[in-house]
């Protein structure tokens, strides 16, 4: 590797590329659970799967170099939860503390609710898909669920514990290559698969929305995060043309509603971006607090739904009031929770 590319390897912008991402999911979710129609057509442009593709590249990137660089796969597992379960398993406690507050039921019979223990367990246990409504909160919304956006935490650590399982298997290839393409037409694939019979039976769509939001159906992000990792300098030291290349694909396959290269092209872009624009190196130096920003929205969206403030109200106000309460309490999630946790050794 030359000195340049030493050079941008060294140092990264992914702290902002995490807070851009979870911002957009922000934005989507002000669309999809406002249900305001004039917001509608803007979620051609600001689409939070997309945003949710970008996550699942850098952490691929990011999380295979860490596990290489881990002492111990106990180490590594521990680093790995440290950062990601306590923050999660407080916002699920917290969830039926306080929004038992604006049930429908009293605060007693809210915790009498069978519903109630079925969240906490389900949740915590990252399968939300279980219960991811509280008893008679949210009931007059768009949809009921607390907090829409952690289906991803459940994939995110299904990575962690598949990702020492792949890199055992990638020493036994002589091509790396050709592991990754593997790994990556599987769960392109496994998409095939899925759309193929949704059409096939279109009474069973629901079953196949949710199979589509598992592990396999993103560990091609993940993969292709790994990959450009190992092949980091050969990405960075390639003609500008290939950034353009992948952008038009992005473009024309999410028109299409089409899966093949869009993964690997994604990640392109991503990775590139990331290495590329050292201005934003220093962008996460005062708090990382892109995860906060995710566990939080969803909730406060909905709690502003509930009360009608997009209703009395105009809505750059109410988004504009609701974007700054979700960033303080990221930022409180980094300092007090986040933070301290991973300085525990």
């Amino acid at each position: 590797m030359n000195t340049v590319n030493k050079n941008r390897t060294a140092k990264n912008n992914f702290d902002f590329l995490r807070f851009f991402f979870a911002f957009i999911v922000v934005l989507a979710h002000l669309i999809d659970l406002t249900g305001l129609d004039w917001l509608k057509p803007y979620k051609v442009y600001i689409d939070s799967k997309l945003a949710v593709a970008g996550f699942f590249v850098i952490s691929g990137h990011l999380i295979y170099g860490s596990y290489l660089r881990a002492h111990s796969f106990k180490s590594y597992l521990l680093n790995r939860a440290k950062r990601l379960l306590p923050a999660y398993g407080m916002l699920v406690i917290a969830a039926p503390l306080f929004l038992g507050l604006i049930s429908t039921y009293s605060y007693q019979a809210f915790w009498m609710q069978a519903g109630t223990l079925k969240y906490l367990i389900a949740n915590l246990s990252c399968l939300n898909f279980i219960a991811p409504c509280l008893p008679g909160v949210f009931a007059n919304n768009t949809i009921c669920a607390v907090n829409g956006a952690l289906w991803t935490i459940k994939i995110e650590i299904g990575f962690y514990l598949c990702l020492p399982i792949l890199v055992l298997l990638l020493k036994r290839f002589h091509k790396k290559t050709l592991f990754y393409m593997m790994i990556y037409g599987s769960s392109i694939l496994y998409l095939i698969v899925l759309n193929t019979m949704n059409i096939l039976k279109p009474t069973h769509t629901a079953l196949f929305e949710l199979l589509e939001h598992q592990l396999p159906a993103y560990l091609s992000y993940f993969a292709a995060g790994m990959y450009l990792y190992d092949f980091k300098s050969n990405l960075l030291g390639a003609p500008k043309y290939i950034y353009l290349i992948a952008f038009c694909d992005c473009i024309l396959e999410y028109s299409f509603e089409i899966e093949l290269l869009f993964p690997l092209c994604i990640a392109i872009l991503v990775i590139g971006f990331a290495y590329h624009f050292p201005r934003l190196n220093h962008w996460g130096k005062y708090g990382d607090i892109s995860y906060g920003i995710y566990l939080i929205h969803f909730p406060m969206i909905q709690i502003a739904v509930q009360m009608g403030y997009f209703l009395k109200y105009p809505f750059i106000l109410v988004a504009g009031n609701l974007v700054l309460i979700v960033f303080l309490f990221a930022m409180l999630s980094w300092h007090l929770i986040e933070k301290k946790f991973l300085a525990l050794r």
